[in-house]
């Protein structure tokens, strides 16, 4: 090639040089033919081979360095290292002028391995064991990933769009798609940002990055939510998480849906969901949402299993902090249900068969409960006890423990208190409920929890019939 430079390397003719590029050693480009291999004082070293003219560079470039070494003169920002290996190989040819820009058409791999840092924002370790990125003009793969961040395993591999020099340059922009593999996952340990000595909850999405992602989750936590497993479809696309499709077992339940989470308004983020449920253990859900710190709620001991429908509309600062005109509703079945007999009930003790007299399995079947700004509101549900059935509907203010709730029922038989399938009672028992004179009212106000029969409605049923 006219005005290149060509060496003899063990005898044998071919067109190598060296490059001592800025972005590998720190040093200077010299367009002079000097020897092919370099090594820094620490065990770095680099090797470059090809033909160099005063405006073009046709070759390759090959070497291993200690990646502190490296981030000293490409430093990374939000990310503390402080050890780790990195190999590469890399082949080019183009002008000198974009050679050593970052919009460089290079094509090549790198190699990381036995990587030990910190993030520094969520201040959470990391741990990276090996990580392989090929790149080309176009795209860039990350393959066998293996690494931990605090106490979550992360295994994947991801393609997203440009040269290793924009995934560096402007990581922010980044368009792709990725199927990440998790384990130990807290949504608390990522939703965080470090003040000082204390941690705040903050979540910050990039404007402009476009991803799509498949992730399997195992061992998951969502705000206190423990899930075994979690499948999810979804996609990351201004400063949005679109969740297309969602699969989860939670401690022996089931869960189906789709959701979104918008956090284009830094002061608000609003967080919409469905879900078909299937199997859902109560207590276990009352328990971990911190249902059961309402007195009434825990006195009850609710057991069994829900199954049905939950769609829910969350808004809620970046810190967690909820704000008004956030709600859920749901609507299903309970079964195998069991909860303590309250004490307004005991009363009732005469007609129960002995082994119902603390506690009560139940069937309930709920059209609707919504809760809206921490008020619970109840339309007429229908609830199956071995003791009596009744349609039960009323308002609850959860944060004051405050509540009024309107029973009508119907008792059942002895032989009724018997008979095993509670379900198959339910038609019978829908019937009767129809002409039923069994209603009172429970209300708590105050801490004092009273209840009352409506004697209008008795004279007026007595009179029309």
């Amino acid at each position: 090639m006219a005005g290149g430079y060509r060496a003899s390397i063990g005898g044998r003719a071919s067109a190598r040089g060296l490059l001592c590029a800025s972005s590998w050693l720190g040093g200077a480009v010299y367009a002079a033919p000097m020897a092919n291999y370099g090594q820094s004082a620490t065990g770095s070293y680099v090797e470059v081979g090809g033909v160099f003219s005063d405006s073009v560079a046709d070759g390759s470039a090959r070497g291993e360095v200690l990646l502190t070494e490296m981030l000293t003169y490409l430093p990374l920002k939000g990310l503390e290292v402080q050890q780790g290996v990195l190999s590469a190989e890399v082949c080019f040819q183009e002008p000198w002028q974009t050679l050593l820009s970052w919009d460089n058409q290079a094509e090549g791999w790198t190699r990381l391995k036995a990587v030990q840092g910190r993030f520094v924002r969520p201040d959470l370790p990391l741990s990276l064991r090996q990580v392989q990125v090929v790149f080309s003009q176009d795209t860039t793969h990350i393959e066998d990933l293996i690494a931990q961040i605090g106490d979550i395993a992360l295994t994947g591999a991801a393609e997203v769009g440009g040269t290793l020099g924009y995934l560096y340059e402007d990581w922010r922009t980044l368009q792709g798609h990725a199927t990440l593999y998790v384990e130990n996952f807290r949504l608390s340990d990522v939703w965080r940002i470090r003040k000082d000595k204390t941690y705040i909850p903050r979540l910050l999405l990039p404007e402009k990055m476009h991803l799509q992602a498949q992730v399997v989750g195992y061992n998951v936590d969502i705000l206190g939510f423990h899930f075994d497993k979690v499948q999810v479809q979804g996609e990351l696309f201004d400063q949005r998480i679109r969740v297309s499709d969602l699969k989860a077992l939670y401690r022996g339940g089931e869960v189906w849906g789709w959701g979104m989470l918008d956090a284009r308004d830094t002061g608000c983020f609003m967080a919409a969901w469905q879900a078909r449920t299937e199997g859902l253990p109560i207590q276990d859900v009352l328990t971990e949402s911190g249902l059961t710190s309402v007195p009434a709620l825990r006195a009850l001991g609710l057991k069994g299993t829900f199954s049905g429908d939950v769609q829910a509309a969350i808004r809620f600062a970046p810190n967690l902090t909820w704000r008004e005109n956030s709600s859920l509703l749901a609507s299903g079945r309970i079964n195998n249900g069991l909860f303590y007999t309250p004490p307004f009930m005991r009363w009732l003790r005469p007609f129960y068969i002995a082994a119902y007299r603390d506690s009560m399995d139940f069937l309930a079947r709920v059209t609707e409960l919504h809760i809206v700004d921490g008020y619970l509101r109840l339309p007429p549900a229908l609830v199956v006890t071995r003791v009596a059935a009744f349609y039960i509907e009323g308002t609850h203010l959860l944060a004051q423990d405050r509540f009024l709730y309107r029973l009508q029922g119907t008792r059942l038989y002895r032989k009724a208190q018997r008979y095993p399938y509670l379900e198959r009672l339910m038609p019978y028992l829908t019937e009767r409920l129809s002409s039923s004179l069994w209603l009172f009212y429970i209300e708590k106000d105050k801490g004092r929890v009273r209840w009352h029969y409506p004697v209008k409605f008795l004279l007026r049923r007595l009179l029309t019939g």
